[in-house]
């Protein structure tokens, strides 16, 4: 990061009003971060980093978390179509707090503990200190340092050695119009046990018309032999910021998986890093992205390979309307003494508008002599020869460009292993394009 610039006086403020009792050790870590984001400062056009994004509309928070919750009203709605309160348990916040009467906890299937993190803090299992603001690097990014400053209540999932969860385990965070002009910063860590097996999900969403920010953090552990995936939505309000972090660890013969999945919101940015720190390892990082409007959105990955025998892939894809404009911007690091490394990286973007732009930068470093590692990104329009295709068989010209988008996002989709979750973004998928007058509705 660079030097400190431009740095509001509102974040100090903020931390120095937090009232967030809880153990010295994590109060440290607050400190810490505090002073590496005043170290630094926010971000501008002169970090190659941050080079593309205007951060005006962040600019504007007072980066104070609401006092207390606003009126969700219908804004969970969404809930009920991702994941019915029957079918799993719960976790909901609304303006950073946590919504005890939303929440459904008493759904916990065997073998796991979802508590809220303010309890987990008063209880203090022995692994919250090795884990918790432990693994998303304060010095990645002004805002995980922020988040990690200024954390209010969040959720902190332990999965049981050896359990194997099949109902998904769900995280919702609104904001409310209560927020407006503030940020919130909801936290998550999930751990999973040696050889279990768990799926989580995590949805974002606001008012549509309320100008706030939020930077979610989020940790995840997948332990020896572990199979640990989440699925985090973003589907902010139009003038809603969101600048998260995802960051996974997989240990031996473990494997750890992200995916992002974004529609809405006015600037987004997800920063997702996956350390494969135990031999015959793998991270597994995805992402769609459909944008419109003016709507900005970044993803940023990071995958370090530090044991022999180790895999990862990358998979992200975007459809573009509109005046929008996307970054990818991915690296594979092989670290020194990473042998046998395998390594994918692709990035696919699809430009529908003429003035929508998207950037693509896959990157490679590598430090070891005996690898496999692949990159590679497209930035193009709709195959017209298919489009031929279809319209010489009778199909109009809106539902022939609406199903081969369809068909190119839902690629990554396909491939997640959270069955709801793939079938919300599948709806959502079919929404954007009927929206966008391509599509009426998903395809049988």
């Amino acid at each position: 990061m660079g030097a400190a610039e431009n740095l509001p006086s509102a974040p100090r403020q903020a931390f120095e009003a937090l009232a967030a009792p809880g153990p010295e050790w994590l109060g440290q870590r607050r400190r810490a971060a505090l002073a590496t984001f005043e170290a630094h400062g926010l971000p501008t056009k002169r970090w190659e980093a941050w080079k593309h994004i205007d951060l005006a509309p962040v600019l504007r928070s007072d980066f104070h978390p609401p006092a207390q919750a606003g009126a969700a009203g219908d804004g969970l709605a969404p809930l009920e179509a991702l994941l019915p309160a029957e079918q799993g348990p719960r976790l909901v916040f609304v303006d950073g707090h946590l919504d005890t009467e939303r929440s459904a906890l008493g759904q916990a299937p065997a073998g796991v503990t979802i508590t809220p993190l303010a309890q987990a803090l008063a209880q203090e299992p022995a692994w919250l200190r090795e884990h918790l603001a432990a693994h998303a690097d304060p010095e990645n990014s002004p805002f995980i340092a922020l988040s990690t400053a200024l954390m209010g209540d969040g959720a902190v999932i332990d999965i049981e050695r050896g359990a194997a969860v099949e109902a998904p385990l769900l995280v919702a965070c609104y904001t409310t119009a209560a927020a407006a002009g503030h940020a919130v910063y909801p936290r998550l860590l999930v751990r999973a046990g040696a050889g279990s097996e768990a799926r989580v999900i995590e949805w974002h969403g606001g008012d549509a018309e309320a100008a706030y920010l939020s930077c979610p953090v989020t940790e995840l552990v997948a332990e020896a032999g572990a199979q640990l995936d989440l699925a985090r939505l973003a589907e902010e309000g139009t003038a809603g910021c969101h600048l998260g972090a995802i960051s996974g660890t997989a240990g031996r013969d473990a494997r750890v998986g992200a995916h992002s999945f974004v529609w809405g919101g006015d600037r987004v940015r997800v920063d997702m890093e996956a350390t494969v720190a135990g031999e015959n390892g793998e991270a597994d990082l995805t992402g769609v992205h459909l944008s419109d409007g003016a709507q900005f959105v970044d993803h940023h990955t990071w995958v370090h390979h530090r044991a022999e025998h180790t895999r990862s892939r990358q998979v992200f894809k975007g459809v573009l309307e509109g005046r929008s404009e996307t970054v990818f911007d991915g690296l594979i690091k092989v670290h020194p003494g990473a042998q046998k490394t395998d390594a994918e990286q692709e990035n696919r973007n699809l430009v529908l508008g003429p003035r929508a732009l998207a950037h693509s930068d896959p990157r490679l470093e590598i430090y070891a002599d005996d690898v496999r590692c692949t990159h590679g990104s497209t930035v193009g329009e709709l195959d017209e020869q298919a489009v031929f295709y279809m319209r010489a068989r009778g199909i109009d010209l809106a539902t022939a460009r609406g199903l081969l988008t369809y068909a190119f996002a839902s690629e990554v989709i396909d491939g997640l292993r959270c069955a709801p979750a793939a079938a919300y973004e599948r709806g959502r998928l079919a929404r954007f394009l009927g929206e966008q007058g391509s599509l009426a509705e998903e395809p049988a």
